[in-house]
């Protein structure tokens, strides 16, 4: 008589392997959708913490942070008191530039409150920094471009801008949002949105739509700029952005002269950016919201009237 041997044929377990392929393939998607949802709340949750800290500095001093102050610290350098990040803004030398050497290590200290969980590059060491200030759109329509800032922060050498100065109303005006930090330079990446692209000298305020044309079709990399590498330097391509182009749209400097140039909001929450609007509350921005509307959210005093449906 013969034993019978109970077991799995060839088959059966070839069946068995590809029935487990398949829910891994239907559910591995959905963990990494449920990963990203959480990286992208965490995020907007920076940014509502950033809020609270504007609220907060403008409480203190009667003003909003500058942009970028005489000697070229950023906004984010000024509210660190108000990040539970004391003992750091003591650390820096704000009688020097922000890169000297005596604030070299404050200032490739990383701090999470200033890095999306989305961007790997942000989270990296050498003090990055996400969320950059906005400074309005359209520099370029100006005479003097360097004093133009038509956003909630201006440069050191304006006035600073009190809340009775936001005329569009806080919860109509951006005052921060989100971008791609750009990779190292031994680490080149594809991704379009975090590099910085160039264009030939297009300048002067009667050709602001020429260079935003010449920008969108550009394929030329800036080999000597980046985005959001610097927490610490406040100005644009390191801690300020413009709403030239609409989010996930190209970053250009215009022939290297970054006052005129265009540095976009951008992430990688799928097709929109989480941004922060002065009153405190957070919203995500579609990349396919009108340039007008977009432009609109960016001024403090520009009389435009937006819904919230816009965005």
């Amino acid at each position: 008589m013969r034993r019978r041997v109970n077991g799995f044929t060839l088959i059966e377990a070839m069946v068995a392997a590809l029935i487990i392929g398949v829910l891994i393939a239907i559910l591995l998607p959905a963990v990494q959708a449920a990963r990203e949802a959480a990286r992208r709340a965490s995020c907007m949750q920076n940014l509502r913490q950033l809020g609270i800290a504007l609220s907060s500095y403008e409480t203190a001093l009667s003003s909003m942070p500058f942009a970028g102050n005489i000697n070229g610290f950023s906004a984010h350098s000024m509210m660190l008191p108000f990040c539970e990040q004391t003992a750091l803004y003591h650390s820096i030398n704000f009688n020097v530039n922000p890169y000297s050497s005596q604030n070299r290590t404050v200032g490739s200290t990383s701090l999470s409150i200033f890095a999306c969980p989305s961007d790997s590059a942000a989270r990296g060491p050498g003090g990055p920094a996400s969320y950059p200030v906005c400074i309005g759109f359209g520099a370029q329509r100006n005479s003097v471009p360097e004093a133009s800032s038509n956003g909630i922060f201006v440069n050191g050498f304006e006035q600073p801008i009190r809340i009775a100065g936001i005329a569009d109303g806080m919860s109509n005006t951006v005052a921060m949002s989100e971008w791609l930090v750009s990779p190292p330079p031994t680490a080149p990446d594809p991704e379009p949105k975090r590099q910085v692209y160039i264009t030939p000298m297009i300048r002067g305020p009667e050709k602001f739509d020429a260079f935003i044309a010449a920008c969108l079709g550009s394929t030329a990399l800036a080999e000597r700029e980046a985005k959001g590498l610097k927490w610490l330097e406040g100005q644009l391509s390191m801690t300020v952005y413009n709403h030239n182009i609409t989010p996930n749209g190209k970053t250009c400097s215009n022939d290297g002269y970054a006052q005129e140039g265009a540095y976009t909001a951008g992430s990688l929450h799928g097709t929109s950016s989480n941004c922060l609007f002065a009153d405190g509350h957070v919203v995500s921005a579609r990349e396919t919201i009108s340039i007008e509307v977009w432009r609109a959210l960016s001024t403090r005093s520009g009389g435009e009237i937006v819904s919230a449906g816009s965005y």
